[in-house]
């Protein structure tokens, strides 16, 4: 039986589910509150809490707006723990392309179980911890959208986030309480980074009184300044000092809020926002 306030608040923020879509939210509930009875996946198990902090918090995101409506979008939810808000999303928008990353393995299995009951197709799970999956070729710049919903401070989360979003892609770091502080210590750090805030959307759940943001980061660096550095960096095999690596490494430690660069001379050059080379494994790659 659907539940009256859940499908009121979502149609509140455009949201309308066909009768599959709500059992396949009560059955994540189920699984949810099941595997929380031996591992630690939420402290919100309440039926209705779940549906409105969970659920409906999790969709006030307008997907295809942030997807220019294209007709195949590709969404990463970095450090999704118990798959919030990437499930809700793919429960809500089945035409999108999810990937699930987290560096717990006991809660991948969770939501490999959530994913193989659920019926859900175009829905993947990858253990990993983010400043290794922003590393992964297989993931790297390879996202329409990454979205966020983990509790650290917004210019670590760009940190973590932008490496997996394409250009001209996004970045959505889903906030709840006083934002305005930790938006204005952020600024430098995405700019370092290579983003720029384009949105703040404010919002009140339904029914409470309480308040909640997200912020949407898009990454900007042009394709033809990507191209000269690579250009460069094969005719002269990434000639670069480690002092330019040092500059930009400060750069970040700089940024506040959190930035950090863990492998001060092995940096990821994306990763820190510069335009230098470094030397990888086997090969010189000029990364931007």
């Amino acid at each position: 039986m659907i539940n009256e306030t859940f499908k009121n608040n979502l149609n509140s923020i455009g949201i309308e589910l066909t009768d599959r879509q709500y059992e396949q939210f009560d059955m994540y509930y189920k699984l949810l509150v099941e595997w929380n009875s031996f591992m630690n996946l939420t402290g919100i198990t309440d039926y209705e809490e779940v549906l409105l902090k969970h659920y409906v918090d999790s969709l006030v995101l307008d997907i295809e707006k942030i997807g220019h409506k294209k007709k195949e979008i590709s969404l990463i939810d970095v450090g999704t723990g118990a798959g919030f808000p990437g499930l809700p999303l793919k429960i809500a928008h089945p035409q999108i392309n999810v990937v699930l990353l987290d560096s717990l393995n006991k809660r991948v299995k969770f939501l490999n179980q959530v994913i193989e009951e659920l019926g859900l197709t175009g829905i993947e799970t990858v253990h990993s911890r983010a400043e290794d999956g922003g590393r992964n070729n297989d993931l790297r710049e390879h996202f329409d959208v990454s979205v966020s919903r983990a509790v650290a401070n917004l210019a670590t989360l760009v940190e973590y986030n932008l490496p997996f979003v394409k250009v001209g892609g996004y970045f959505v770091a889903y906030k709840s309480g006083d934002i305005d502080e930790e938006l204005v210590n952020a600024k430098k750090a995405v700019s370092v980074l290579g983003g720029t805030i384009e949105e703040v959307k404010k919002f009140q759940l339904p029914g409470t009184g309480a308040y909640g943001a997200y912020y949407r980061v898009r990454f900007q660096r042009p394709d033809w300044l990507y191209a000269k550095f690579s250009v460069l960096c094969d005719l002269f095999s990434c000639l670069c000092s480690h002092a330019q690596q040092d500059h930009v490494y400060d750069q970040l430690q700089n940024a506040g809020g959190g930035v950090h660069a863990p492998h001060r001379h092995d940096l990821d050059c994306r990763t820190a926002g510069g335009d230098f080379c470094t030397k990888t494994s086997k090969d010189l790659r000029c990364l931007l």
